[in-house]
């Protein structure tokens, strides 16, 4: 969506801040798509201004100009939950990696539930945030765990126009993460649950779900947290257990 500055607030006591600038990643010559991803950004800077919970990071400005806009966000320091499993970095370099250990994501699981059990109250519409992934899961300075980038969060039942790309309608999410609703524009809050199962298996296992979409061939050896998994994964929407069963059972595991 989005470039990312980190910068300092010289107008209070140099806090330092993130700075997102729009980026026009959409084809030039189609005003539709740029209207588009103006209205996107625009959206992010309202949801994360109506938000209220430690797990996302506090919006402090919004503003534009003739070409660009820009939203001041929290800089939360830590890693992402990225950093220890078997990825390419930056630079493409292959970084091999290891699965966290069970206790540890059933804990995070617990916390994550319980955040996306606040967007599911969020009045007048659900907040979805449709690109769950352990990229955009960090663990803060103080071990928090905090689901950051919005870009693509939208009220549930406020769909978007799709986005045309070189004659290609385009879809908003992670391939192996979004569930497949997604890509049909028919997303509700358990629409997160099947984001979050993947992750949860991603984390557990160093098993990445984007190299195999719709395959989880690890659940069976996870026991009672992958049967838990599986009901998360159904591709059926409305036979998900929404997040706060997820969470009520995940305590049981604890």
């Amino acid at each position: 969506m989005g470039k990312l500055y980190l910068a300092t607030d010289d107008n209070l006591f140099d806090r330092p801040v993130i700075v997102k600038m729009i980026c026009n990643y959409s084809d030039s010559g189609d005003p539709r798509n740029r209207r588009q991803a103006r209205a996107m950004f625009q959206d992010e800077a309202c949801t994360l201004a109506s938000l209220d919970y430690p797990a996302f990071p506090r919006i402090y400005d919004y503003f534009e100009d003739d070409s660009d806009a820009y939203i001041i966000l929290e800089y939360i320091v830590g890693k992402d939950l990225e950093d220890q499993l078997t990825h390419n970095d930056a630079y493409g370099h292959f970084m091999p990696g290891a699965p966290y250990a069970q206790a540890k994501v059933l804990q995070w699981a617990i916390d994550l539930c319980r955040a996306l059990e606040y967007l599911a109250l969020v009045q007048p519409y659900p907040v979805v945030h449709h690109d769950i992934k352990p990229a955009n899961l960090l663990i803060d300075q103080h071990g928090l765990i905090r689901l950051v980038d919005f870009g693509t969060a939208h009220p549930s039942g406020v769909g978007y126009e799709p986005m045309v790309r070189n004659g290609q309608t385009g879809h908003y999410g992670t391939r192996g993460y979004a569930p497949c609703e997604q890509y049909r524009g028919e997303t509700e809050p358990r629409s997160d649950i099947f984001a979050l199962g993947a992750t949860l298996y991603h984390l557990v296992t160093d098993d990445d779900p984007r190299m195999h979409p719709g395959s989880f061939p690890k659940l069976k050896q996870l026991g009672a947290f992958g049967d838990l998994l599986q009901a998360m994964l159904d591709p059926e929407v409305t036979r998900r257990p929404c997040a706060g069963h997820v969470r009520a059972y995940l305590e049981t595991l604890v």
